[in-house]
């Protein structure tokens, strides 16, 4: 009777465990989803905007900007960048980054703003990055 029951819950567990693990699975493959639509509304949306370049893959979640137009240095280039970035914060309240560099690095990577992607974003959020970034990085760019 004991090993009955236990048996019992043993499968009612089972079914139980098998039933969660479909229910994650389906989860985070929505989760993806909405990852992955949110890293090509902003790709494609930042793709639009004068005076910078995308330079990441159209997957990823991290999105890394460029100038189009490079000055060649790295410490003037990144200069500018971070201007965009400053008034980004100031004015739109969009924290950004400027890729840094250690002179301990090997690889010497490219001056460029740094975004990052999740699936927690709103599309109307994203819209507003990409638009404001198109305003001030037309400004800043304006004035050089």
């Amino acid at each position: 009777m004991f090993w009955k029951k236990v048996m019992s819950f043993l499968s009612d567990y089972k079914k139980m465990l098998l039933f969660y693990g479909t229910v994650c699975t389906y989860l985070l493959s929505l989760i993806e989803i909405r990852l992955q639509e949110n890293v090509t509304l902003l790709w494609n949306g930042l793709s639009q905007v004068r005076g910078i370049k995308v330079m990441s893959n159209a997957l990823s979640p991290l999105v890394f900007l460029q100038l189009e137009n490079t000055s060649g240095s790295f410490k003037s280039d990144s200069m500018l960048l971070q201007e965009i970035v400053d008034r980004m914060l100031e004015d739109e309240a969009v924290l950004l980054t400027v890729s840094k560099r250690s002179l301990l690095d090997n690889c010497k990577l490219p001056a460029g703003i740094q975004l990052f992607v999740s699936a927690a974003h709103k599309k109307s959020d994203l819209l507003q990055v990409i638009q404001s970034l198109k305003s001030v990085v037309e400004s800043v760019l304006d004035r050089k």
